[in-house]
């Protein structure tokens, strides 16, 4: 199977160390609109190197897919569209796209050529999220308690809110995505967010923290609280706990704790979602089965709207009805 990749930064390089082991997959061309990086991502594997997105698709005739890792706010519709138009089958990193206009036209193409197109919400395909829909089968949450910890990111782009949608949409969103995926679709959405602590850093334009209380339409409450005040620590980043009935399931993507009336158990895991959801796109691909798909482009679109709406809410105070 032949591949493109657009854009060579930080998350395109985890997608090509693991597409670069994969024996049935040839990458034939790296495009970035930093043409060294694109070049020194195409020389690891004997692919042409492009500066832009439209020169890839000019040059490459016969791909099969094309895995998009540039930012939603860099993205240019038209070359999806392009792509899309001609068959190509699409991977497009979380989040789907900048806004829903964007992604509600995309999605109108995806739907009238028939492609596999497969979102980056890579939290579906682990293990962690396995083990809690098991223990949740027959239960409902009665509350989603989450978090993500971070510091101001390093990337010049995420400073910036306008252009990277804030840290609700660009990186929190797995968590609410992770909370679709469990207990379903949301009703209302409501955030508040705090700035202004660091004003020596000219050029971070964003909130400090944002806490976003989320209900769901199957009557579970969740609230998500992010920040970017922090510093880099083992035990910052992403955590979730759900609770139903008499039941408490606390982890992330590399632990899982069951707490019940009468003990605790624990589970390690050690797999790759990010592996399963490649190998996943290139099954659904060879089987012409778009269902295998566990983040479809339409689906994500949803959690889209609650990461959006949460900004929206941020901005004037009111709670969101979805």
């Amino acid at each position: 199977m032949n591949i493109g990749i657009v854009g060579a930064g930080r998350i395109a390089k985890a997608h090509f160390e693991r597409l670069s082991k994969l024996k049935d997959i040839k990458i034939k061309g790296v495009a970035d609109i930093i043409f060294v990086r694109a070049k020194e991502m195409a020389e690891k594997c004997n692919a042409n190197a492009y500066s832009s997105f439209e020169e890839l698709l000019e040059n490459e005739k016969n791909l099969d897919a094309i895995f998009i890792c540039t930012p939603p706010y860099s993205r240019e519709p038209e070359n999806i569209i392009k792509s899309a138009r001609r068959g190509i089958h699409l991977f497009i990193e979380k989040p789907p796209a900048r806004t829903l206009i964007t992604g509600e036209r995309l999605q109108d193409v995806f739907d009238k050529t028939g492609i596999v197109v497969s979102v980056g919400f890579l939290w579906r395909y682990s293990e962690f999220s396995s083990k809690v829909k098991e223990y949740l089968k027959d239960e409902r949450c009665a509350m989603i308690v989450s978090r993500w910890y971070h510091t101001i990111p390093p990337i010049a782009w995420l400073r910036d809110k306008e252009r990277a949608g804030g840290q609700v949409v660009d990186q929190s969103i797995h968590l609410i995505d992770l909370m679709r995926y469990i207990v379903g679709d949301a009703r209302s959405v409501y955030s508040q967010s705090s700035k202004g602590l660091f004003p020596e850093v000219e050029d971070f334009i964003n909130d400090d923290a944002s806490v976003t209380i989320i209900n769901f339409q199957n009557g579970t409450v969740a609230s998500l609280a992010s920040t970017y005040s922090l510093f880099p620590h083992p035990e910052h980043g992403a955590r979730i706990e759900f609770m139903p009935k008499r039941l408490r399931l606390e982890g992330s993507l590399d632990y899982l704790k069951v707490f019940t009336p009468e003990n605790m158990e624990s589970f390690k895991f050690t797999d790759d979602p990010m592996e399963k959801e490649q190998l996943t796109f290139f099954e659904a691909i060879e089987k012409n089965d778009r269902s295998k798909i566990l983040s479809p482009y339409e689906d994500s679109l949803k959690t889209l709207k609650i990461a959006l709406s949460a900004n929206r809410s941020m901005e004037t105070g009111e709670v969101i009805n979805l």
